[in-house]
């Protein structure tokens, strides 16, 4: 039997890199040793007929792994140790801006999470003071790890072909109501041909795509606090 490894997913945000200070330019020069490239290292596998192995990440986008796990997502999460021998630890977000955090959030959260009284409620609302930084990246990288049962997305097929997604707020009477991404829309039963709940929450992954270290920092700060902060100065 083959074996093929169709896709992988590598998320390098793990909590050594974010809390950590930033990091140096990722594209700085490999150092010269003896060690072969990981095509040479390959090249070198002896393996079973019908087995084959291919390199997915390598030296530079990958800086000092210590260790790797694949899921049964098929994803595979590596862990960097980045900022070796020094580790800030919390001090770091301590320091961050928790202004420019609230800004953060109002971009990529705010339009399904409250916070501080502001934001929109399809997901579920948040308290605030969150310390736990393995708990807010394993909820932000992987939405799907923990789902409440009253935010599963389900997905209504309509008689006319459309569909809608949403999290489902009622079912009484002769319509569906569904909170969705534009608002609440309530569909006549009439109107439905299917329903499909999903295991997939409706926050999407790579909300952390594009932010700078430091950004996460501020974004996890502001998550930290108690009461609201005010936004950054323009």
């Amino acid at each position: 039997m083959k074996l093929i490894f169709r896709w992988f997913i590598v998320l390098f945000a793990i909590v050594q890199s974010v809390i950590a200070d930033p990091l140096k330019d990722r594209n700085r020069p490999v150092a010269e040793t003896d060690a072969l490239s990981p095509e040479q290292t390959v090249a070198s596998f002896s393996l079973p007929d019908g087995f084959s192995a291919n390199v997915f990440a390598a030296e530079p986008d990958i800086v000092q792994p210590i260790g790797f796990a694949t899921d049964d997502r098929g994803r595979t999460w590596v862990l960097e140790n980045t900022n070796y021998p020094v580790c800030p630890g919390e001090k770091a977000i301590l320091n961050a801006s928790a202004s420019n955090g609230r800004k953060l959030f109002s971009q990529r959260c705010a339009a399904c999470h409250i916070l501080h009284g502001e934001g929109a409620k399809i997901g579920p609302e948040l308290p605030g003071n969150f310390k736990d930084v393995d708990y807010l990246l394993l909820n932000i990288l992987d939405p799907n790890a923990t789902i409440g049962k009253d935010y599963l997305q389900t997905f209504v097929t309509k008689t006319n072909g459309q569909i809608v997604s949403g999290v489902i707020i009622s079912e009484a009477g002769d319509s569906v109501s569904l909170k969705t991404l534009a608002g609440d829309v309530a569909i006549p039963r009439s109107e439905i041909g299917s329903m499909e709940t999903s295991e997939q929450s409706l926050m999407p992954e790579g909300l952390m795509t594009g932010l700078e270290e430091p950004e996460i920092r501020d974004l996890f700060l502001y998550l930290r606090q108690s009461e609201q902060v005010p936004l950054p100065a323009e």
